[in-house]
């Protein structure tokens, strides 16, 4: 028997909105309100939920809605710290009770909205309440209980009675062994399985097999299911079905070896039968026909039966066997057609060669059909003694006869002998030419077939020619003519001649002479084979006005050759420069200005084309270094240099001698009008001079040097006087007048070498 194992829980869901504020015809509550879901309704009437002990517990919330005008406007909940806890309590436990016994209240409306659950116990009613619990307010508000009490109302439920059904199975039903799933109870009750759909399910329970095979699992049995509701009704069921062996017993065959594809064995056939009932074993009869057998004689169809009954009904196996392990037999008897021309024994083509062969068992396939002979032609391969093998015959189990189980032999002759070797009596040089007469001879190179018969004569060339061709084959004794070679053969005996000599360049001196050694080109020609070369450059050796230079020896392509000198030319070639020119005269070392030497003049000497000239150039009598370059030309136009170096020194001077002051930064200062008496003297080395010619003097007016020493002129002389030489002093003097008026002037001898100078300078007042 089957019995429900608790019964469900029902659960009230009460929605919890801001809508709830206040009831209809409700006054503004002086605190916030902790109230019930039972019902949408906030007021002082006592709300009732209707409990029943057949639908189990129900559930509703408890929440808090906020009033404006208590010491705390709007919901007391300002943070999360902020929170009051609510105790609940039945005051008949025998009725109902609630859980939890407290609860935390954080936030108003839905948002903090905690459910409660009442389970009924006992008919009857309860009272709910709710209370503050102490020192818990952690709001600076204050809150109102009473809407949140409510009466739970218990009351008792009447019973319907259960069902219960076999499901799974039929009455009556057949179902293969192995193929049936489990079948089911299923109890239906409204009271005991408040949830729809009402029902309840488990395996049911079954009877054991019955019938004459019910040790294999075959035969009848029921399924019985019995249910006793939570009253103390009772439902009972029962299904009787039939559970059966639904196929026949199996039977394995094991052939070896495996038929091949031809259908055919070619051997020996073991035959045997494994029979197996795995259903039903003890309905199996005695298997009839199904003994081991083995076929070792050739046969075109033998036929086996194996026949196996049980519960499950009958199994035949009927097994088709054909063996030939025989290969057919080759007739030693053939023929030959085909062949060409036969000329003294031999075919001139390939042969064919029909073979005929017999099986007597499996036979050949011809035109889809079995035929007990079949011929085959085989053409025959090669030349010479060729022996054709008969081809394998293949009957229709696979067998095939050895290939040349039977042979024919033929002489067959079907290529030509190979072009002739030709060899010459010389061999030709590298350019492929000859210089004496050759004999060309051919040789035969062989023959596959019949051999080779013979071979066109030898030929002697012995004229000159620039490509003469000589042809030859050989003939085999089947009459094929082999390929033909060709040989060039060139002869040429007669020896270059030399043409032409031609100066590779001008000259590259004067008066036609070379300076360097000459390059001459030579040409020669050649009427037949052509020269190796057909020009050829030769450059001269030595000096001289008649230098000459043989041609070379020229060779031609056949290897003959003319000797060289056969043609001369001569040249000009003086590669050498005059001897260095020697300075006849002329300066050397150093002289004062006004003492330099004459030009010098120069001579020198040619060995080669002779003298043309010996030239000096360059030299200078002005104050510093110069040189003089002596050139010596020969006729060639070759030359050659010398040099000499000398320097040209200035004069010297004193300065102004007082009482003028040539000091650095002194200026000498003197009445305008006066005359200043000027004194120096000139030096060409220790000599010195005397002439007025030698020297310039002149006064310019300048700005006036600032910050100068001023140096007053104390000996003056009277009126002025040109630029003289006082022999009696040692010295020149000029008595210079300075013009009247405040000025200041630079007062500056120059000497004729241009680079030796006196300055002073001087202020007047």
């Amino acid at each position: 028997m089957h019995f429900a194992s608790h019964r469900p829980t029902r659960t009230l869901t009460v929605a919890v909105t801001a809508g709830l504020l206040v009831a209809a015809g409700a006054a503004p509550a002086s605190a916030d309100l902790v109230v019930n879901g039972v019902d949408d309704s906030i007021d002082t009437t006592i709300e009732q939920m209707a409990l029943s002990l057949g639908t189990g517990a129900e559930t509703t919330t408890i929440y808090v809605v906020p009033a404006d005008d208590d010491n705390d406007p709007g919901c007391n909940f300002d943070g999360p710290s902020e929170t009051v806890t609510v105790n609940l309590a039945v005051d008949d436990p025998a009725v109902a009770t609630v859980s939890p016994s407290s609860l935390v209240l954080s936030a108003c409306g839905s948002a903090g909205a905690q459910t409660v659950t009442v389970t009924p116990v006992g008919v009857g009613t309860a009272l709910v309440t709710t209370t503050v619990a102490a020192g818990t307010n952690r709001t600076g508000g204050s809150f109102s209980i009473a809407n949140a009490r409510f009466r739970a109302k218990v009351s008792e439920v009447p019973n319907t009675p259960p069902t219960v059904a076999v499901v799974g199975v039929e009455e009556g039903g057949q179902y293969p062994k192995g193929s049936l799933e489990r079948p089911q109870c299923v109890a239906t009750d409204v009271d005991d399985f408040p949830e729809p759909p009402h029902t309840s399910t488990w395996n049911a329970p079954l009877t054991a097999v019955t019938g004459p095979w019910a040790a294999d699992g075959i035969g009848v049995r029921y399924a019985m299911c019995s249910y006793v509701d939570s009253f103390g009704v009772q439902v009972l069921a029962r299904t009787g079905y039939a559970i059966i062996d639904d196929s026949a017993p199996v039977i394995q065959r094991t052939i070896d070896p495996e038929r091949e594809e031809t259908g055919w064995y070619r051997g020996d056939v073991s035959l045997s039968y494994t029979v197996v009932e795995n259903q039903s074993p003890s309905s199996l009869q005695p298997p009839v026909g199904c003994e081991p057998v083995t076929v070792t004689a050739d046969t075109a169809l033998t036929t086996f039966t194996c026949e196996a009954t049980s519960a499950g009904g009958t199994r035949t196996v009927v097994t088709n066997i054909r063996r030939d392990a025989t290969a057919p037999v080759v007739s030693p008897t053939t023929t030959v057609t085909g062949g060409g021309t036969l000329v003294d024994g031999w075919y001139t083509a390939p042969v064919d060669v029909t073979f005929t062969a017999t099986d007597e068992t499996s036979r050949f396939l011809v035109d889809e059909r079995a035929v007990l002979t079949a011929s085959r032609t085989v053409t025959s391969s090669g030349d010479g003694q060729v022996v054709v093998p008969s081809p394998a015959f293949t009957d229709r189990a696979g067998n095939s006869s050895a290939v040349g189980a039977v042979t024919r032999t033929v002489k067959v002759d079907t290529t030509p002998p190979a072009a002739p070797t030709a060899s010459l009596s010389t061999a030709a040089n590298s350019a492929g030419w000859h210089d004496a007469p050759v004999t060309v001879t051919f040789d035969a190179a062989g023959d596959v077939g019949s051999g080779v018969a013979s071979c066109t004569p030898a030929v002697t060339v012995d004229v000159d020619t620039a490509g003469r061709t000589v042809s030859g084959t050989c003939t085999d004794r089947a009459g094929h003519v082999s390929a033909t070679t060709h040989v060039t053969v060139r002869l040429d005996r007669g020896a270059p001649v030399v043409t032409q000599a031609v100066v590779a360049s001008a000259p590259t001196g004067a008066n036609g002479w070379h300076t360097s050694d000459v390059d001459v080109d030579f040409t020669a020609t050649d009427a037949l084979s052509g020269l190796v070369a057909a020009t050829a450059r030769v450059r001269s050796t030595g000096e001289g006005a008649a230098v000459e230079v043989a041609s070379p020896a020229f060779t031609d392509r056949a290897g003959n050759t003319v000797p060289a000198g056969a043609v001369a030319t001569t040249v000009k070639v003086d590669s050498t420069p005059p001897a260095t020119p020697v300075f006849v005269g002329g300066p050397s070392g150093s002289h004062y200005f006004g003492q330099v030497p004459a030009a010098p003049t120069c001579t020198s000497t040619d060995s080669g084309s002779g003298l043309a000239a010996c030239v000096v150039t360059g030299g200078g009598t002005t104050v510093g270094s110069h040189t003089w370059t002596a050139t010596a030309t020969d006729h060639a136009g070759l030359t050659s240099t010398a040099v000499v170096r000398y320097d040209v020194l200035p004069w010297r001077t004193n300065g102004f001698y007082a009482p003028v002051d040539t000091s650095s930064g002194v200026v000498n200062t003197v009445k305008g009008g006066s005359t200043v008496p000027v004194k120096f003297e000139l030096f060409a080395g220790p000599t010195e001079l005397t002439s007025v010619q030698d020297v310039t003097l002149g006064a310019t007016k300048g700005s006036c040097l600032a910050g100068a020493i001023l140096d007053e002129v104390e000996l003056l002389a009277s009126g002025s006087t040109s630029l003289r030489y006082d022999a009696t002093a040692g010295h020149f003097q000029y008595n210079w007048k300075t013009p009247t008026g405040a000025a200041c002037y630079t007062l500056t001898m120059t000497a004729r070498d241009g680079t030796t100078t006196a300055v002073a300078r001087f202020r007047t007042r």
